[in-house]
């Protein structure tokens, strides 16, 4: 199989970042590791530093003086990669032991310019954290992974064999023929929400063909670890989130209008799917999960 490069953007996440790296180290197929430090204020570049020295896999590490954002991290760290493949990472996700080996074989059966596997989120990590109690056998099966209508997708489920995909979450293996043709846009602010979706959606109308699969999996880690840094911007409260999610989603549907009418079926008009379905849409779920206390599925870490 072709060697890959992992682009691991990291801002503030110093402890999660020690935690989640033996996850991403030893592997025979990775050629390189990049890490981009987005400006970070605590001991990152000090722990950085000790990583890569003790690392069996070669890293490369880019640092920003100030904080640019995950688009430009991950701009930067695909610059300087070399090999056919990149896998983008993040610095409180922790890769089952398959995860690029299964994601490079889909990848060739499929003929996938781009694909990811599952992805479980994982509650109560703390320093303690032990990877042996990680569990992947609650998920079930289910028809509709992708939620078009509304740019939802129950990405910790299963279906009964790899799906095409209109859109992925962030841990994704891309073939480096996508970057020429395909950028990660600047203009997603606040905690830049959309700015993946939009990336997958620019891909997907340029031809590039994008697949989801339910044979891997990886676990986004939640609890202590994470609670500061992060380049989704932690500090936002939930209003602020919210506010970002529904002006993203905005510039995301108004861009990409004619694509998602044509492939996909969306009708009227950007404004009317907008405030018709996804802002309608969203508060009812919204009361829906506060009055059942079901704010986010999870796999708690025990």
């Amino acid at each position: 199989m072709q060697p890959i490069t992992i682009i691991i953007p990291t801002y503030n996440r110093a402890n999660a970042l020690k935690i989640v790296w033996q996850s991403y180290i030893g592997n025979p197929l990775v050629k390189r590791i990049i890490i981009v430090n987005d400006g970070s204020t605590d001991n990152t570049k000090t722990v950085l530093e000790h990583l890569s020295e003790h690392s069996p896999t070669p890293v490369t590490v880019i640092h920003h003086s100030k904080k640019q954002g995950q688009q430009i991290s991950r701009m930067d760290g695909i610059a300087e990669a070399d090999t056919k493949w990149i896998l983008f990472g993040e610095d409180d996700v922790w890769l089952g032991k398959d995860y690029i080996n299964i994601l490079l074989q889909e990848a060739k059966k499929l003929r996938a310019k781009i694909i990811a596997g599952r992805i479980l989120n994982v509650i109560g990590v703390n320093n303690d954290f032990d990877p042996s109690k990680l569990h992947d056998d609650e998920a079930p099966y289910i028809d509709d992974i992708f939620d078009m209508k509304h740019f939802a997708a129950c990405f910790d489920a299963r279906s009964k064999c790899s799906l095409p995909a209109p859109f992925l979450h962030t841990i994704a293996l891309v073939h480096s023929s996508v970057f020429p043709k395909v950028k990660f846009d600047t203009r997603y602010l606040g905690n830049a929400h959309r700015e993946e979706t939009d990336f997958y959606l620019t891909a997907d109308a340029a031809g590039f063909p994008i697949f989801w699969t339910p044979a891997t999996a990886c676990y986004h880690l939640r609890g202590t670890i994470s609670l500061t840094g992060g380049q989704r911007g932690r500090k936002l409260n939930l209003i602020k989130i919210e506010f970002w999610g529904y002006v993203n989603t905005w510039m995301l549907v108004k861009k990409h209008w004619h694509f998602l009418s044509k492939k996909y079926g969306f009708e009227k008009s950007p404004l009317w799917w907008f405030v018709i379905i996804y802002c309608k849409d969203r508060f009812l779920l919204y009361v829906d999960r506060i009055c059942s206390g079901r704010i986010l599925k999870t796999w708690s870490h025990k």
